[in-house]
């Protein structure tokens, strides 16, 4: 047989020398084999690819070349070929002489002479380079889904054209404004960075700027480079010549330039072109992924209307700061700012004038701040100032004068001039607290004494205002019997489609207080919380609202999608799936007409007890919903972990959702990154039309809020059942 193999070289040469030509120079490995599996005949490339000889190579067979893992599939491919006409391409792995894995496209074919097999030919294409680049996206890609810091990924993505390209350095450009910083350049020197700092977004800054002016691929001039080469880095040949292109964004935002540096002047051919535009799509995903993380983040910790860090990131630099004060055994203050008669503005002069005022207010107490100082706003006319490094309390009641002074001085919104007064109230670590909520609390409690006392003015905490804690454990008392006196009573608040179908009701809470009148939830779900009667409450309005749904489908109304929210505490407990079933099982409803709402801290609290806890809700068969997305982690990627089926975007999202470069780009990108995964999108406070359009155009599903209805008592919801039927 091994005489056939020379046979058939022999003849290509006595047939066509153009044959022979073909078979030995062919780029690919071209081999024939026996019916025994031993190589016969075999071309250059298996030398060149392999580092065997032909004489060793004509001693081995397909097995003998193989990767361990892979000399079964060498006689499977055998055998396949043997059973006649050409086989489908398979890939193979072999080992070189040197021990290296090469990857290879393999096809092969049975051979006849006289009407009988005699041997099989296979082609074989070393793909090794090509599933290299496939692990290394891949692996940049599993980076970014993971939030790795973008350096890194990016570090990452040059060391992939090294692989690829070796001799060549890459280098990652981002954009800030009209400048140029190098973030990623691993096989440059750290002198590398300083020189490209700040370089021009435009033609002065060489072919890195003029690729992201002119966004395409630009080249290096003669001598532009050498500076370069003036560079000390511990290389035998330095870069002399650099192709750029331009980072483009999915929207075609220009983000920055990769810059390819060759170490002599050469022409990109297309494969370095190729990988340029793929490695410049994959820094455009990590960069544009890092981004959305950022502002994600910073949405998250700040106030929409103000800019001013929020009630969140207040609670984070308190805890920073009383740990700095315990080791520098300071003095730390705290503020608790309450603007006096804003509501009068508000209802006088509208939301817009007020929000202005706010904005006007939070930048003018900023101004009379040192840079140590934290100022942030709570919600509604309510900051927060955390004075730090203080040896003496006096020094905070200066501050505080300082701020009732700024505050008292004229604003003017329109043409119009405004005059506001605040009421302040100061608690001081260590005296009159050491911990967060304590601090807050009791500073809280000295603004209130402030406005009781005629208001425009500051007070201290003093021990006699914790009688305030008198009232609040009278209110505990009541809810406590509020579940037994049928003061809780649900509300639904409808969610829409887009296009104003019905698709779902939130269930809300109310307290019908026998004395203080309806008290809202903000001020008794916190008690509830604390206290630990949330648990009992949510337990009552689980059933609750399983037994109505239940009820409106018995009365013969198209089955809707009730949304119960569930409090970190209710959550938490072992019991909560026991509770879930047992709620479903009581009233007989559908699961999937119930969806639980979860916030993302709840969620993140203890991630992977949460992941458990989830899934067997959701092997009921019951939806889950992340409420209030942007106001907490925040990160999308963890979301494809998660089993959940709705995304709610928090209503502070809409607030400034037309504000140029506000939240309008966040909307979008969630809402398409949510349907990548498969999920439902609602936004919550939708209030005005020009929001509802803003949301049809990002491609949101549905919405909630006073637009599209705002909360009813059960009774009347059959009201809005019936709208169904008569679509129907």
């Amino acid at each position: 047989m091994h005489q056939y193999g020379e046979q058939q070289t022999a003849n290509l040469s006595s047939q066509d020398d153009l044959y022979r030509e073909l078979f030995e120079n062919a780029t690919d490995i071209i081999y024939i084999h026996d019916l025994d599996g031993r190589f016969t005949a075999v071309n250059k490339a298996i030398e060149r690819i392999t580092g065997y000889s032909r004489a060793e190579i004509l001693k081995m067979s397909l097995a003998d070349l193989a990767a361990p893992e892979y000399q079964e599939l060498a006689r499977q491919i055998t055998f396949e070929a043997l059973g006649g006409g050409a086989s489908e391409p398979v890939e193979f792995v072999i080992r070189s002489k040197a021990g290296k894995r090469i990857v290879l496209e393999v096809t092969s074919r049975l051979l006849f002479q006289d009407g009988r097999p005699v041997g099989v030919q296979g082609f074989a294409r070393d793909i090794s380079a090509r599933r290299q680049l496939e692990q290394d996206r891949n692996r940049v890609l599993e980076m970014v889904a993971k939030n790795v810091e973008l350096p890194e990924v990016l570090n990452e993505l040059m060391g992939m054209v090294q692989r690829q390209r070796p001799g060549i350095a890459g280098a990652v450009l981002q954009r800030r404004g009209d400048r140029l910083y190098a973030i990623a350049a691993p096989d440059l020197p750290p002198a590398y960075f300083d020189q490209v700092r700040g370089t021009y977004a435009d033609r002065r800054g060489g072919c890195c700027g003029a690729a992201v002016e002119g966004r395409r691929l630009e080249f290096s001039s003669a001598g532009e480079l050498a500076w370069l080469a003036k560079l000390d880095y511990k290389r035998e040949q330095q870069f002399q010549y650099c192709a750029a292109a331009p980072i483009l964004s999915g929207a075609g935002q220009v983000l920055g330039a990769l810059a390819f540096y060759f170490p002599a002047p050469t022409t990109p051919g297309p494969a370095d072109r190729e990988l340029m535009e793929s490695t410049s799509r994959l820094a455009a995903i990590a960069i544009e992924q890092r981004q959305l993380t950022d502002q994600l983040a910073h949405q998250a910790q700040h106030d929409p209307l103000t800019g001013l860090p929020n009630r969140l990131y207040l609670r984070s630099r308190l805890e920073s700061a009383l740990e700095q004060a315990r080791m520098n055994d300071s003095i730390l203050a705290v503020f608790f700012i309450d603007l006096d008669r804003f509501k009068q503005i508000n209802d006088t002069l509208g939301h817009s004038t007020g929000d202005m005022l706010l904005q006007k207010v939070g930048e003018r107490l900023q101004g009379r701040l040192r840079k140590a100082d934290f100022l942030a706003r709570m919600g509604g006319d309510e900051f927060t100032v955390l004075v730090s490094e203080l040896r003496r309390a006096e020094d905070a009641i200066i501050v505080g004068r300082k701020l009732l002074n700024a505050l008292r001085e004229p604003f003017e919104i329109h043409g119009t001039e405004f005059v506001v007064t605040a009421s302040i109230g100061i608690s001081f670590y260590p005296k009159d607290g050491t911990d967060t909520a304590t601090l807050l609390s009791n500073a809280d409690r000295a603004m209130y004494r402030a406005k009781n006392l005629g208001k425009n003015d500051l007070e201290c905490f003093t021990p006699e205002l914790s009688g305030a804690a008198l009232e609040r454990l009278k209110l505990e008392n009541d809810l406590r019997r509020a579940l037994e006196n049928g003061e809780l009573i649900l509300q639904y608040q409808p969610q829409r489609t887009l296009d104003g179908m019905l698709s779902g009701l939130e269930v809300l809470l109310v307290w019908e207080h026998p004395r203080h009148g309806r008290i809202p939830p903000n001020v008794f779900i916190p008690l509830a919380e604390e206290s630990g009667m949330i648990v009992s409450i949510g337990s009552w309005v689980l059933n609750h609202a399983c037994l109505q749904a239940r009820e409106w489908v018995d009365a013969g109304y198209p089955p809707v999608k009730i949304a119960v929210n569930v409090s970190p505490l209710q959550f938490g407990r072992s019991d909560l799936v026991k509770t879930v079933s047992g709620a479903l099982e009581a009233s007989g409803l559908d699961p999937k007409l119930l969806e639980l709402e979860l916030t993302e801290s709840v969620i993140m609290h203890n991630a992977e007890e949460s992941m458990e806890r989830m899934s067997r809700i959701r092997t009921l068969g019951v939806g889950i919903a992340i409420d209030d997305f942007g106001t907490g982690y925040s990160s999308l990627s963890y979301l494809r972990s998660l089993p959940v089926n709705t995304v709610k975007i928090d209503q502070s999202f809409l607030r400034e959702i037309d504000a140029p470069g506000g939240a309008m780009a966040l909307v979008g990108t969630i809402v398409s990154l949510a349907h990548q995964m498969g999920l439902s999108v609602v936004a919550e406070g939708v209030e005005s039309q020009e929001q509802l359009e803003m949301l049809r155009g990002a491609g949101c599903d549905k919405g909630q809020g006073n637009l599209f209805g705002e909360p009813v008592a059960p009774e009347r919801v059959h009201e809005l059942l019936a709208q169904l039927i008569t679509m129907e």
